[in-house]
């Protein structure tokens, strides 16, 4: 039995407004706009070891800047995450969602990775899988979408924190 107390699923991404009530707790899922994500393969055995590596990975990617890290097997690679905690908790507050009232936080890449179809979500957005890694697309891009429904989604174990 799972015994954690689960939140209303949220998708937020940095261009989209998002309504919310007050007092009510939510599982986020963040949107690549917030982080950076890489599919690799390397000659590691854990991904405790790999975790060691992730800053230098990324150093090339991501902008100047205080980052997390995260990562897990996907298969015979690894996905790997760089994000920047502060900038995610500020945008989230610009849009009335305050940390106390955050469940648990997921990546898009974790939570779609399995979609075969593009997912709509917004009037100007998709996001569709490129070479293993979840990408926000402009809608022109991609001829069909499904739009985003989290009514019955089941979250995946790779939360962060």
């Amino acid at each position: 039995m799972d015994f954690r107390k689960t939140g209303l699923p949220l998708f937020v991404d940095i261009h989209t407004t998002v309504n919310v009530q007050e007092k009510q707790i939510f599982d986020l899922i963040l949107s690549p706009s917030f982080y950076w994500v890489k599919h690799i393969t390397i000659p590691i055995k854990s991904t405790s070891e790999l975790k060691k590596f992730l800053p230098s990975l990324f150093e090339d990617t991501v902008p100047e800047g205080k980052y997390s890290y995260y990562a897990y097997p996907d298969g015979d690679a690894y996905l790997a995450f760089a994000y920047d905690d502060k900038k995610i908790l500020d945008i989230l507050s610009k849009k009335g969602i305050d940390s106390e009232r955050i469940n648990r936080v997921y990546f898009s890449q974790s939570e779609f990775h399995d979609k075969t179809e593009a997912v709509a979500i917004d009037e100007h957005s998709v996001l569709d899988i490129e070479d293993h890694v979840l990408v926000k697309l402009p809608k022109e891009l991609v001829s069909t979408a499904k739009p985003l429904n989290l009514s019955e989604h089941i979250f995946s174990k790779h939360a962060i924190t």
